[in-house]
């Protein structure tokens, strides 16, 4: 198993406790994240402020900040996904599909831009490199599957490999400005 594949499932659960938990202390987080960064001090608060007992915490949100900006951009990945999922997508050229899972994503985030612009300068630090790949990953994976790609073949990965290219450029045009 690859170190992206761990990082992609070693979150994911189907506890709705750990669910409910994660959304809680993202959404206390995100009030504080724009001014004050994704830090240690500012889990802690989060998880203060959302009334999360610790052991409760530290089992929805293992891995720090590092979780927290995960379980922010998986939650903009779903947004994305459920939006395309009530779209018609079937007269649009594949581009036009790609364009708009992009502008949808990126207007998930909308009422955080100041969060997600402080996400990225956490994510670019050497350290967090691999898990900001593999986030990036699985944002251009549910961009293709929610815009209905079902390929397996080698096109899988490049696929992929392009979308991750146009949504990271688009992205940081994006968080750029104001």
């Amino acid at each position: 198993m690859t170190t992206s594949m761990k990082v992609q499932t070693m979150e994911a659960t189907t506890d709705p406790t750990l669910e409910a938990a994660r959304n809680k202390i993202l959404d206390a987080a995100l009030a504080l994240a724009a001014d004050d960064g994704w830090t240690q001090k500012v889990l802690n608060r989060a998880i203060t402020d959302s009334k999360i007992d610790a052991p409760l915490a530290q089992r929805a949100i293992p891995n720090g900040p590092a979780s927290l900006i995960d379980a922010f951009h998986g939650r903009a990945d779903a947004s994305m996904e459920k939006t395309l999922a009530e779209t018609d997508l079937s007269p649009k050229k594949i581009r036009d599909r790609i364009a708009l899972a992009v502008r949808l994503r990126l207007l998930a985030m909308e009422p955080h831009r100041d969060a997600a612009r402080r996400a990225m300068v956490v994510q670019s630090l050497p350290a967090n490199v691999g898990r900001s790949l593999a986030g990036l990953y699985r944002t251009a994976d549910a961009i293709w599957y929610a815009i209905g790609d079902t390929s397996t073949d080698f096109s899988f990965y490049t696929k992929r490999a392009l979308v991750s290219g146009v949504y990271a450029s688009t992205a940081v045009v994006w968080l750029s400005g104001s």
